[in-house]
């Protein structure tokens, strides 16, 4: 009985609280496509993590660790990375190639810093 009544209640407030949550917001009146524009040309415009992304550019050589067992010393393999911007600055795309586990690796990374929320991606 006491679980019925709890019930009964908490579906009584849901009921009343719910138009007051489903209110929508006003809505903002749209930008004109000059604003838009300039807002989508800030947001394009490389910034300054750009210009970390392309101190990284050009060629590099690489040594990596690997511990493959705990008290165990560690392999070595050496490996290349070459790295270039894209996009008048806006990504930085790299190609990786190396040996892991005794075995030939390689990979392809593109980084990028997204203006509008302002993390690394």
């Amino acid at each position: 009985m006491r679980f019925l009544s709890l019930t009964v209640t908490t579906l009584c407030v849901t009921l009343l609280v719910s138009p007051a949550l489903a209110k929508e917001k006003k809505h903002q009146q749209p930008m004109d496509e000059k604003a838009m524009m300039e807002v989508w040309k800030k947001m394009a415009t490389p910034g300054e993590p750009h210009k970390l992304f392309a101190g990284l550019a050009g060629s590099w050589t690489t040594t990596t660790k690997e511990w493959m067992e705990p008290g165990k010393p560690p392999t070595e393999s050496t490996g290349t990375a070459e790295m270039k911007m894209l996009l008048d600055g806006r990504f930085l795309y790299q190609e990786y190639n190396a040996q892991m586990m005794g075995q030939p690796f390689s990979g392809v990374g593109i980084d990028a810093y997204d203006n509008m929320t302002k993390k690394y991606v």
